[in-house]
């Protein structure tokens, strides 16, 4: 008797441990993809993280470069253009020239152009503005102190002396550390020789499946319109073209850059990110 009882709880303790790796291999099955998905979401922030701290160290870079010609847009370019040859591929969708540094650079320089126009790359000067220009613009002499023809600038030079000195022409509102303030602009000349630039621009999500379903989410979530729909895999998304207007006015900034085109004409998906850089002024500031 006391046989037949240890073989019949044996035959359970194998039947129960059977169940157990069943049980066990159901769970592992239904965890995995959201492991994989998990995992494939922490990759692609982490590409995104990798990608703001280089499109930041290419805005100083044109910073950079604007600081010496004037501000103007065409060098800006080029300064961004050259912090981003490096990872043209990674962000601009054109595989750069290994070999020829000049091409790699007129490569970047194309793309981001092409990126303009598409509306995925968008350069701003938010300082000086121009009620900067209407306290502190002068006409530009050359070296012998004779006017150059031309419209007003924002000047540089002497500014250790000028910045106590000089009045804005709108008036003095008050005195900041010894140095006036315009009552237009609120700035005083230092503050106006501050050059400001923002960059927005829509890194490529190059991750399968989890760039194309943050692209939607947060489309919806920025109220952009649904025209179409998108499947991806089982699921079927509708995919988002363009702001609308809403109770709280026009949708986000965001949705022009969530499908920008790429040189080919397709539309790729892409995360905007938003960065800005200051530089002081070593040349006369030209109004936009």
């Amino acid at each position: 008797m006391m046989r037949m009882n240890r073989r019949a709880s044996k035959r359970q303790g194998c039947r129960g441990r059977t169940l157990s790796r069943g049980a066990g291999s159901t769970e592992l099955l239904l965890a995995l993809p959201l492991l994989l998905l998990l995992g494939l979401a922490l990759l692609q922030f982490a590409l995104l993280f990798h990608a703001y701290h280089a499109l930041s160290y290419a805005l100083f870079e044109g910073a950079r470069a604007a600081s010496v010609q004037r501000a103007r847009e065409a060098p800006t370019l080029i300064g961004l253009a050259r912090g981003l040859a490096p990872f043209n591929l990674l962000y601009l969708s054109e595989p750069p020239n290994q070999t020829n540094p000049e091409q790699a650079l007129a490569q970047a320089h194309r793309s981001i152009l092409w990126g303009q126009t598409q509306g995925w790359i968008e350069l701003r000067r938010l300082s000086p503005t121009p009620a900067s220009f209407d306290d502190w613009a002068r006409p530009e002499r050359d070296d012998n102190g004779h006017p150059v023809s031309g419209p007003p600038v924002i000047s540089s030079e002497q500014l250790q002396y000028r910045r106590y000195s000089e009045v804005p022409r709108s008036g003095v509102l008050l005195v900041h550390n010894g140095e006036p303030v315009g009552s237009a602009s609120l700035q005083t000349l230092s503050d106006a020789n501050l050059l400001k630039l923002e960059l927005r621009f829509g890194a490529r999500l190059i991750v399968p499946i989890v760039g194309q379903f943050m692209v939607w989410l947060m489309r919806q979530a920025d109220a952009c319109d649904p025209v179409a729909a998108r499947t991806i895999g089982l699921l079927r998304f509708d995919n988002p073209a363009g702001p609308r207007q809403t109770e709280q006015g026009t949708a986000s900034w965001r949705c022009p850059f969530y499908l920008g085109r790429d040189q080919h004409g397709q539309a790729q998906p892409r995360w905007p990110l938003r960065m800005s850089a200051t530089i002081r002024m070593q040349s006369p500031i030209e109004p936009l």
